[in-house]
C-alpha cells in the first residue's frame, strides 16, 4: 500500500511540476508524512532532492523546445540560489509552527495575486526589482520548507504578463531546479552515506517518487503546450485553496 501510494504521489508530482510550475514539494511535504514514518525535516529534505531530479529532466526537455525565458532566469538565478542555500543551512533552527504560519500567509497572498487583473503594460518599470525581491524570498522559503519557488513565482508571472504563458512553467522549473540543488547541498551527506540515508535525505523514497514523476511529467509537458491560460490559473488556484485548507 505504501509503495502504491508513493508511486501515485510521484505521478501527481510529475504532472504538477511540468504543467503548473509548482515544483512537487507542494504535494510531497503534506502527503509523504501520511504514507511514511519520516519526520518533517527528513520529508522536506527528501522532497527537495526528489524535485531536483524531476525538474532537471523537465528543464532538459523544455530547453530543447526553446521554452526557457532566460531574461527572467537572469534576474532570479542569483537571489534564488544564494537564499535557498543559506536558508537550508539554518532550517533545523526554525520552529515548525513558524514555518507553517509563513507558508499559510504566502499561499493566501499568492492566491489573491493570481486572480488580480493582469497588467496591461508588459514591461512594468518595477518588475526587475520585484523579481529580485520575490526570488530572494521564494528561495529562502524553499530552503526552509521545500516549498516556495513555484508557489510564489507561478502566480506572479501568470498575473504580470511579462513572459509567454507557455514559458512560465518551464522557466519556473529551471529556478526550482536551482533552489533544490543548492538546498540539497546542505541536506545531503556524502561523508556519512548509509543507504537508504544520506544526511536527512531518504534515497529510497526519493527514487520511488522521482521515477513515476519523470514518466508522468511527459504528459505534463504535452499538456503545457495545450492548456489555456484560464484553465492554468484555475488549476493553480484550486491547488492553493486545497493546501490552505489543509494547513489551517
Amino acid at each position: 500500500m505504501t509503495l502504491l501510494a508513493t508511486i501515485l504521489l510521484g505521478s501527481l508530482v510529475g504532472i504538477s511540476s511540468a504543467l503548473l510550475g509548482l515544483g512537487g514539494n507542494i504535494l510531497i511535504v503534506p502527503i509523504l508524512p501520511l504514507i511514511s514514518e519520516l519526520p518533517l525535516q527528513s520529508v522536506i529534505a527528501t522532497g527537495i532532492f526528489t524535485v531536483f531530479i524531476v525538474t532537471l529532466t523537465n528543464v532538459i526537455n523544455f530547453y530543447r523546445q526553446g521554452l526557457l525565458d532566460f531574461k527572467i532566469i537572469f534576474y532570479l538565478f542569483i537571489p534564488t540560489s544564494v537564499s535557498s542555500y543559506i536558508s537550508s543551512h539554518y532550517a533545523t533552527f526554525v520552529p515548525e509552527n513558524i514555518i507553517k504560519i509563513l507558508f499559510l500567509f504566502v499561499m493566501i497572498a499568492m492566491l489573491i495575486k493570481l486572480f488580480l487583473p493582469k497588467r496591461e503594460n508588459k514591461k512594468p518599470q518595477s518588475f526587475k526589482l520585484l523579481l529580485l525581491i520575490v526570488g530572494f524570498f521564494s528561495g529562502s522559503l524553499a530552503g526552509l520548507t521545500g516549498v516556495g519557488t513555484g508557489i510564489l513565482l507561478a502566480p506572479l508571472l501568470l498575473s504580470m504578463g511579462i513572459t509567454d504563458e507557455k514559458k512560465v512553467s518551464p522557466t519556473i522549473n529551471f529556478l526550482i531546479m536551482v533552489s533544490c540543488f543548492f538546498s540539497s547541498l546542505n541536506y545531503l551527506s556524502f561523508e556519512n552515506l548509509h543507504y537508504p540515508n544520506s544526511g536527512l535525505v531518504r534515497i529510497d523514497y526519493a527514487l520511488a517518487i522521482a521515477l513515476p514523476a519523470i514518466l508522468s511529467s511527459i504528459l505534463g509537458r504535452k499538456m503545457n503546450s495545450n492548456i489555456s491560460p484560464k484553465k492554468r490559473r484555475i488549476i493553480v488556484g484550486l491547488t492553493l485553496i486545497a493546501l490552505i485548507l489543509k494547513t489551517i
